[in-house]
């Protein structure tokens, strides 16, 4: 039986509208991209950063392996640092007076600084690579200390004057000026100065010695606890916390310190000796007894050589370099970039410098350690 052809068009309709329909593909969420690219370009920017440290690492060791080899560097001389330099007083001609600051506690600086972090501003590392920068560059005819210091560690104090005077050996007349504080291993190393300048209200002097420790023998009793030492020796556990020190171990750190004391008499002596011809002379001068002065008592004893501030200080290092109109500059080495990053790639030993790194409040002293530091400082 024939088909009616009048009712062909209207099943195909009906069979189409039977058939299901194809599913629609979902829409995509705007979110879902964006968290996808932005996990993407930081898996990217790690894998660049690693790379880049490694290169860098692999530099460094590179480096410092051909430093290390005589046979390498034999013949070979290695380009001074560039210091960052801006004026301070301007002036004329090609030779200029640069200016070295010692702020806070003199210790020696962690090695282990970060991307952000710089040197302290008396860290005795920092310091003494900018007075031997000094000292072998020819454009500059005459150093400024400009100090604000209590004092600090003894052996850090000893290096930074060492540096002075290669750069008074040099020819370079050295001036320091004080500011609030030029204390104790401050004044250690300003004494080694040509010129010395400090405030009339300016805390200076503390010639001196301290080394502290903390003895809680009777605490610990209290709380049932008994230590348990193995030593080689009976000085091993000298100043240890955990028991009251013997008279042979007073006898010989006070020893120390009394060494270290005249050390410092003499090294004034050897600074000073139109005022002071021996280290018995200082040894029996009022201040030997440790005592802090203000700017009018150190110029009445003899300490400093002027009254005055900063300008006076600029003055008389351009007076003793011969060069009335010379620039002064800030003479600076902190880290470049180049440095920064390198500390990130290359892993370094720390040195522990806990609490040495501010003036006010005061100082926590590490215990055995000894200072050239103002009293009123130490907590």
């Amino acid at each position: 039986m024939k088909e009616d052809p009048d009712q062909i068009p209207e099943a195909i309709p009906v069979a189409l509208a039977a058939r299901p329909k194809p599913m629609s593909p979902l829409p995509s969420r705007p979110g879902n991209t964006y968290k996808g690219f932005s996990l993407g370009c930081l898996v990217s920017c790690g894998i660049v950063l690693v790379v880049i440290l490694f290169i860098l690492g692999s530099c460094v060791s590179f480096g410092t392996i051909m430093m290390n080899t005589p046979t390498m560097t034999s013949g070979m001389a290695m380009e001074p640092e560039k210091p960052i330099m801006s004026m301070v007083r301007p002036g004329a001609g090609d030779r200029k007076v640069a200016v070295i600051s010692i702020h806070g506690t003199i210790a020696f600086a962690s090695e282990s600084l970060g991307l952000f972090e710089e040197e302290s501003d008396g860290a005795a590392q920092r310091i003494c690579r900018e007075l031997r920068s000094a000292q072998m560059d020819d454009e500059v005819a005459a150093v400024i200390l400009d100090m604000n210091t209590p004092g600090g560690e003894v052996v850090a104090s000893d290096e930074i004057r060492h540096a002075v005077d290669l750069v008074r050996e040099a020819g370079k007349p050295v001036v320091t000026c004080m500011h609030t504080l030029g204390a104790s291993g401050g004044y250690y190393i300003a004494s080694g100065s040509d010129w010395i300048v400090a405030n009339r209200l300016t805390l200076t002097g503390s010639v001196g010695v301290i080394m502290q420790s903390v003895e809680a023998s009777e605490l610990m009793d209290k709380i049932g606890l008994e230590p348990v030492t193995y030593r080689s020796g009976n000085f091993k556990d000298m100043l240890s916390p955990m028991r009251k020190s013997t008279p042979e171990e007073d006898e010989y750190l006070k020893g120390m310190v009394q060494e270290d004391f005249r050390e410092f008499c003499q090294v004034i002596a050897n600074g000073r000796p139109e005022y002071f011809p021996t280290v018995e002379d200082v040894l029996n001068a009022p201040f030997a007894d440790g005592r802090v002065l203000s700017g009018t008592d150190a110029f009445r004893l003899h300490l400093i050589d002027e009254l005055g501030d900063f300008d006076t200080a600029v003055a008389a290092a351009r007076r003793l370099a011969k060069m009335p109109d010379a620039p002064v500059y800030s003479y600076s080495l902190q880290r470049d970039w180049m440095t920064r990053l390198m500390s990130m790639a290359v892993s370094r030993t720390p040195v522990e410098v806990k609490g040495l790194d501010h003036v006010l409040p005061g100082t926590v002293l590490q215990p055995g350690v000894r200072y050239y530091l103002l009293p009123q400082s130490v907590k």
